[in-house]
């Protein structure tokens, strides 16, 4: 089995390219002969251990520091902090196994009702002598984490996910972390499975948490989906709109906001301008 593990997901700094990549190894011999689905050929070999990889904009040599074995597939935000480096995720509480089977799930109809993996949201900072250091951001479970994307690569203080709860275990809420208090505030929609929540600035030069989230929710009792939005700063109140839709849209996982497709003609904004 060749050394080369599987990867998800990544997060950048203005120094790096942050790679964590866990012991999920794919068996070649099984996806060569079209022996089973891509999900079933790989394999969590918890001895290896995770990497957390650093590969310096600058070219210079990549650092890489041993982690103990962990679980993880999306990322929230990273950014130096002087010559270290944070990254935030949602840590999966659950085996392998567990995973591989619920996201095996999203194109079938056979295997029941999925069951999504308790996490919690965590923040790893890696020094420059090569330790790393754990911080726990919140302990509400939850994944699909979010951010106000003009703090990418630089230190945010807000993380938004979908949260797991009610009787099917679904993310059926909208939950914010405030991660220099650790406070939270979330919505229950009820039976319901919702996406990631996409943070929308009230205006170009609003502070950050200064604007809506934006998520798709199916919900289930209805059969339908529809685009819930909030006052990011007040999460508790509940939807300011919801924008119904005649069907259900099959459960995905990632979003985008563009504010160019609403004022087509507005200028393409620069890099500075994005940060």
């Amino acid at each position: 089995m060749l050394d080369l593990p599987w990867n998800h997901d990544f997060a950048l700094t203005r120094k790096y390219p942050v790679f964590v990549l866990d012991p999920i190894l794919p068996d070649i011999g099984k996806i060569a002969l079209s022996m089973t689905s891509f999900v079933d050929s790989l394999e969590f070999k918890h001895g290896k251990g995770t990497r957390f990889v650093l590969v310096p904009r600058d070219g210079v040599r990549v650092r890489i520091v041993e982690h103990e074995a962990l679980l993880h597939v999306h990322f929230t935000n990273a950014y130096d902090d002087g010559d270290d480096v944070v990254v935030e995720l949602p840590r999966l509480e659950t085996d392998w196994e567990k995973l591989r089977l619920m996201t095996g799930m999203v194109n079938r109809t056979d295997l029941g009702i999925p069951e999504y993996p308790d996490s919690t949201l965590m923040q790893f900072r890696i020094t420059k002598d090569g330790r790393i250091i754990e911080n726990q951001v919140s302990d509400r479970s939850g994944e699909f984490p979010q951010f106000d994307w003009r703090r990418g690569t630089r230190r945010h203080r807000y993380t938004y996910f979908a949260g797991k709860g009610g009787p099917a275990r679904l993310f059926n809420s909208v939950v914010k972390v405030d991660t220099e208090t650790g406070a939270t505030t979330s919505c229950d929609l009820g039976p319901s499975s919702v996406g990631e929540p996409l943070f929308v600035p009230r205006g170009r030069d609003a502070a950050e948490d200064d604007g809506w989230l934006l998520a798709l929710n199916h919900q289930l009792d209805e059969d339908r989906s529809q685009l819930v939005v909030f006052d990011a700063k007040d999460l508790d109140r509940g939807p300011l709109a919801t924008a119904w839709l005649e069907h259900h849209i099959p459960w995905g996982f990632h979003g985008t906001f563009n504010r160019r497709i609403a004022t087509p003609e507005a200028p393409v904004p620069t890099p500075e301008q994005v940060l």
